[in-house]
């Protein structure tokens, strides 16, 4: 019974152990097929998870091969360098840098292009195969695998299994050629360009006669603008044009009553108690309208209220001037500019038209609001002098009765202001009251001098119905509506300037343009620095360079003048110290030496020899060189490749002269160099190791053994040492290896060192 149970199983066993051999490897090679099936479809599945995953980092179909901001943004920029086959063949800061034989010719200012020409042509270069031919090498591996794969499941009789996996493989070989081709896109976009350029020059050479361009307008075989009448009609018109042909439409006129009803409003209302909220509403108007507009209206506004022939009361005028010196100080300077620029010429055409100086009161309303303008720090004590000077020149009654009004204004703000120039203006007004016609006027003089005694003599109470309680009044009042953060900014305007702003800019407001006068222009240029007068006596053509060179700062150009123009180092130190520059300007000495090294093609030693001597005469100019070379360090990739080479020399004599010390490099990220970086540091290095005196090499190196706050730097000397220079010293001659082996010995045992020399 038992026997009976396990027959066939026993037999099938022994059938299989004793199959012949050509049968047991057709079933193997069968096995082999089907796992190569299952492999292709793992394959499938693995090319559809990537593809979603794409399409979720939307990574799918991008033009650019460049990682999307996402990335960048989570910080994982760095994620697919890995994979990327140009990362892997360029091979940033790889172990074999060819770079070290150039750099050692160029510290002992031999030329390397021979060594590197010949080194290049002796280099087998890797034959650079085609698309197409890895396209048929990968089809041909794939084709041999689907003709084994076919021969053996032929003979098993897998004909359906054969059928999925050829679909696989051609699947397989349509993913590599996807991948091969998106390599080369970026030629083949190149490619479509240039076919596109060649099209549009194409297309540019069939244009009709009359073409039109992408504005709609008609034009002529060359270009030129061909005129209509619907052309004229629709041409720009600037406003200024436009209000001095009537052009101005409806909206526009709508628009400048609306602001002249409001400000009237406003002005009518306007008190010392409502000062603040009038102020506010106004600032809101000029953040709703244009200002120019703002300011014509509240100017023309002002003008009819205060500049009557009668006279204004001054409460009212101070009142209004109080509103213009809190949108001076709030809004902007230029609304103060504006309104002493009018007022100015306002009162120029006053004093031209006849002998009393306008209609009845008006001059001296304009000159009360003027003076109200001067008392809370619109405008400088220049232009209330330069009135003063004009009303002195002509001294008739009426120029007497306005500088009554004036000194009564702002005579004891003056004494405080520019008490000298006061001085000379009483004498000037006592010599033409000495001079006058005693029968003329002799009260109205007499109480003209009284007022100036008065003044001169600070006392304020022998002035009639004077109060200067009222101006301090205003002036606190003031100070406490003044915004957060703002201030009133003095204007320092001469008359003459506000008088002449249309021939000589509007100096005074940012942006504006400024001419100079035709006096000025004459006249030989000069640049005052420090105590001195340096007359430009240097020659022409070295000015004409400095400009060049944009020195726009007279110091910048003094300085780099005398550079130039000096002899020999020595020589230049001499004219730089005789400039007499102080502070700050001693720095621009470091900056326009370190600019004219970096612009020379090859290295000039002089400029090195400077900078030592600059560095051994005060530790000031050490400190504001090594401030102006860690800036460098910054912008080191927006270098040339001759402005690093000749940076890397300058600091290597500075380094092995002892002017510098080695922890300048401290600021250097020695883990984020890049190949120019690298190949700066690796001069610097090879000029003090392989420096003809080992003394200087172990010197330098000294300096920096013993602070604490070096300790990272020494650590990243070393390792660069070994990591780019022994690494590499088999490509040196003999000798220079071995001494280059000494140098870093004893660099390393003169950064372990306990001594330090400063």
């Amino acid at each position: 019974m038992d026997e009976d149970q396990f027959p066939e199983e026993s037999d099938e066993s022994l059938s299989e152990s004793h199959l012949p051999k050509k049968k047991r490897q057709k079933k193997s090679h069968s096995v082999e097929s089907v796992r190569k099936l299952q492999l292709l479809e793992a394959n499938e599945e693995e090319d559809k998870s990537i593809s979603r995953l794409e399409k979720l980092l939307k990574l799918k179909k991008r033009k650019n091969k460049k990682l999307p901001a996402a990335f960048k943004d989570e910080g994982l920029e760095y994620l697919l360098e890995v994979v990327d086959s140009k990362v892997n063949k360029a091979g940033i800061l790889s172990d074999d840098d060819d770079g070290l034989e150039e750099d050692i010719a160029a510290v002992k200012g031999e030329s390397a292009v021979k060594n590197s020409e010949s080194k290049t042509s002796k280099r087998p270069q890797p034959k650079q195969r085609t698309l197409t031919e890895l396209l048929e090498e990968k089809e041909g591996i794939v084709s041999t695998k689907d003709t084994e794969a076919e021969k053996y499941d032929d003979e098993e009789g897998f004909s359906d299994l054969d059928h999925d996996s050829q679909s696989d493989c051609s699947d397989a070989q349509e993913n590599f050629e996807e991948n091969d081709v998106t390599e080369d896109f970026d030629e083949e976009e190149s490619n479509e360009q240039d076919n596109t350029s060649e099209i549009s020059t194409e297309k540019e050479k069939k244009k009709p006669k009359v073409w039109e361009d992408i504005y709609g307008r008609l034009r002529d075989e060359s270009g030129n603008l061909i005129k209509t009448s619907e052309t004229t009609n629709n041409l720009y018109v600037p406003p200024k044009l436009r209000k001095q042909n009537g052009a101005e439409d409806e909206s526009t006129n709508e628009k400048h009553m609306r602001i002249k009803r409001q400000l009237k409003g406003l002005l009518n209302r306007l008190s010392e108690s409502n000062l603040q909220s009038i102020c506010n509403q106004v600032e809101a108007m000029y953040l709703k309208y244009s200002r120019n507009d703002m300011n014509e209206t509240l100017f023309h506004l002002m003008s009819e209220l205060l500049f009557t022939s009668s006279l204004t009361p001054p409460r009212l005028i101070m009142e209004q001037a109080m509103l213009i010196v809190l949108l001076h100080a709030n809004v902007g300077p230029e609304i103060g500019a504006y309104f002493l620029q009018h007022i100015v010429e306002k009162l120029g055409t006053l004093l031209k038209s006849s002998d009393n100086y306008g209609e009845g009161k008006e001059c001296n309303n304009v000159l009360t609001f003027l003076s109200h303008l001067y008392n809370f720090k619109v405008t400088h004590s220049t232009l209330m002098f330069d009135i003063f000077q004009i009303l002195v020149e002509s001294f008739n009654s009426k120029d007497i009765e306005l500088i009554q009004l004036l000194l009564k204004h702002v005579g004891f703000v003056l004494r405080k202001d520019d008490p000298l120039k006061l001085k000379e203006l009483v004498f000037a007004i006592q010599a033409k009251a000495a001079a006058f016609n005693k029968d003329q006027n002799d009260s109205r003089v007499k109480f003209m001098l009284d007022i100036l005694i008065a003044i001169r003599n600070n006392n304020m109470y022998k002035i009639p119905d004077y109060d200067p309680s009222i101006v301090e009044h205003g002036k606190k009042f003031l100070r406490g509506l003044v915004r957060k953060g703002c201030s009133i900014q003095e204007l320092a305007i001469s008359y003459e300037d506000l008088l002449k702003v249309e021939e000589r800019g509007r100096w005074w407001i940012v942006g504006s343009a400024w001419k100079e006068s035709d006096d000025n222009a004459g006249k030989k240029p000069r640049t005052i620095i420090g105590n001195q007068l340096l007359k430009t006596d240097v020659n022409e053509e070295i000015l004409e360079l400095a400009r060049k060179q944009h020195m726009g700062t007279d110091v910048r150009k003094a300085v780099f003048c005398a550079i130039m123009s000096a002899e020999d180092y020595m020589d230049a130190f001499q004219k730089l110290l005789k400039l007499n520059l102080k502070n700050e300007q001693e720095r621009q000495i470091i900056d326009v030496l370190l600019y004219c090294a970096l612009q020379e093609k090859n290295f000039n030693p002089y400029y090195g020899h400077l900078a030592k001597q600059f560095c051994n005469f005060a530790r000031k100019y050490q400190m504001s060189l090594q401030y102006a070379l860690w800036d460098k360090f910054k912008n080191f990739s927006k270098m040339k490749s001759h402005q690093m080479k000749n940076l890397s020399l300058l600091l290597s004599l500075l380094f092995t002269s002892g002017a510098l010390s080695l922890s300048v490099l401290k600021v250097i990220q020695f883990s984020d160099m890049d190949k120019p970086m690298v190949r700066f540091f690796r001069q610097i290095l090879l000029a003090i190791l392989l420096d003809d005196n080992e003394e200087v090499c172990k010197r330098a190196f000294t300096r920096i053994a013993k602070a604490e706050n070096l300790k990272m730097l020494r650590v990243s000397l070393k390792l660069f040492m070994h990591h780019f220079l022994l690494k590499n010293q088999t490509k040196l001659e003999p000798e220079v290896a071995s001494k280059l082996k000494s140098r870093v010995g004893t660099a390393e045992s003169a950064m372990n060192s306990c001594k330090s020399i400063f």
